[in-house]
């Protein structure tokens, strides 16, 4: 399952759609794309609800379709107090 886009894949979707409805108009045309970048945003609490701040990408796992993924970026962005 796929969940919501994020601002920034509207706005990639926004930018390449009269294009690839111009090209989808054309006799034989094909438009496909991939994505290479997935985010995955993440707020973990502990039993008291507290944010739990000192993780590491050794702490998750990300799977799909059942095989382990590597994380290549994992930034750590604090936005939640």
């Amino acid at each position: 399952m796929i969940g919501p886009l994020s601002r920034r894949e509207w706005l990639a979707v926004a930018v390449c759609l009269p294009a690839a409805a111009k090209l989808v108009a054309q006799e034989g045309a094909t438009f496909s794309t991939g994505v290479n970048v997935v985010n995955v945003l993440a707020t973990v609490r502990n039993g008291k609800g507290e944010i739990i701040r000192d993780l590491t990408v050794n702490d998750f796992a990300l799977e799909e379709g059942g095989h382990p993924q590597p994380s290549t970026i994992f930034p750590r962005k604090p936005t939640c107090r």
